[in-house]
């Protein structure tokens, strides 16, 4: 499959996730919220484990898959954070994504192998410095103290999520990492939450309906593109969503002035399109 079709899945989907998940933040608290996501990740990690059996069933016993148990408890400390941060700003979550991308970018490819062009991480480089200044500049400038602790955790922990897949996926199978990691999300999420009050919710609300099925078919398809391709490349794709998303936040939900999130989207595919056409 066309690495650039596959990419502009991955933009398509994680821009809805964004959009149909600042309404359900609303319905859960934070740990609520950890269950609802877990629970349509770990359907979508049962369709992708059942349907890849085969190519998967040889790497079952790699001990390279305690990185994704241990995946299943990061993401579920940064749903939670980002619960939190959500029901402050929306942008702030946006751009720590381009920070995150930017450090973990370098990390891979001086450490663990991984292969992108000098222009492409050049380019990714200066899209994360770009997220550190915008942010800087503006919502920075309006996150409690508190908000501030919780991004900044987020940043360290979207990084270490972005090491993790590179580690696991190159080495096993994608299908069998997102189902591990799902289930170890999911256990963790039920343990945490202490009861399954609002669990109705998951289900029965249109809100959370439509975003969960959102979650489910972007978190497959998401994770299907990362053995296609370079991890950082998957996830760069996943990150331009973010100038549409800070402009759609800024309009709906007057966060911040939409031509500040506007100039940041356009600076941020000019970065982008040296990568583009280097693909």
């Amino acid at each position: 499959m066309d690495i650039l079709l596959i990419g502009i899945l991955i933009f398509i989907s994680k821009f809805f996730i964004m959009v149909t998940l600042k309404p359900c933040a609303d319905h859960f608290k934070s740990k609520e919220n950890t269950y609802f996501i877990s629970t349509w990740i770990l359907l979508s990690g049962t369709v992708a484990i059942v349907s890849s059996w085969e190519g998967a069933k040889p790497f079952l016993y790699s001990p390279l898959l305690i990185f994704s148990v241990l995946k299943g408890f990061i993401v579920w400390n940064s749903t939670k954070i980002s619960t939190e941060i959500l029901k402050e700003n929306v942008s702030s979550i946006s751009f720590q994504h381009f920070i995150s991308l930017g450090v973990s970018a370098l990390i891979l490819n001086a450490f663990f192998g991984e292969t992108l062009s000098i222009i492409a991480q050049l380019s990714i480089l200066f899209m994360g410095i770009l997220g550190l200044l915008f942010f800087i500049v503006g919502p920075g400038s309006k996150l409690s103290k508190e908000g501030l602790k919780r991004l900044t955790k987020l940043i360290f922990l979207v990084m270490s999520l972005i090491i993790i897949d590179h580690i696991v996926i190159k080495n096993t199978h994608w299908a069998l990492h997102l189902f591990i990691y799902a289930v170890s999300f999911f256990t963790i999420s039920l343990i945490s939450s202490h009861s399954l009050k609002n669990w109705e919710k998951i289900f029965i609300q249109k809100e959370t309906l439509i975003a969960g099925s959102v979650i489910a078919f972007a978190e497959i398809l998401f994770m299907f593109s990362m053995s296609l391709m370079p991890i950082s490349l998957a996830v760069f794709f996943a990150r331009l969503t973010i100038p549409l998303i800070m402009v759609y936040s800024s309009i709906k939900y007057k966060e911040d002035k939409w031509s500040h999130e506007l100039f940041f989207g356009a600076l941020a595919i000019i970065f982008a399109l040296p990568i583009i056409f280097d693909i």
